[in-house]
């Protein structure tokens, strides 16, 4: 009777372990489009703040410029490892 227990289990695992893979990229994929809900809504929000409350948005774009350029050039090298592009 233990052995048809072990074989069940032993089948099921590789089921299991799909499964939880699934739910997994089913919680980045969620998380992903709350994510990007909330970007397009600041990139509208940010803009028409700034003129309803008269500051210039030249004066409000450089410094995002630069702090987006270090994001980017600091966060490079961990994006390209985890792609693979880069061998670790």
């Amino acid at each position: 009777m233990e052995n048809h227990e072990e074989k069940l289990l032993a089948a099921l695992d590789a089921e299991l372990t799909q499964t939880c893979f699934e739910l997994r990229q089913e919680r980045l994929a969620r998380r992903l489009r709350h994510c990007f809900a909330a970007l397009l809504a600041l990139f509208i929000i940010v803009p028409v703040g700034c003129v309803l409350l008269d500051i210039s948005l030249t004066a409000f774009a450089v410094p995002v410029l630069i702090f987006l350029g270090l994001g980017t050039l600091l966060a490079s090298p961990v994006i390209l490892i985890r792609k693979g592009a880069v061998p670790s």
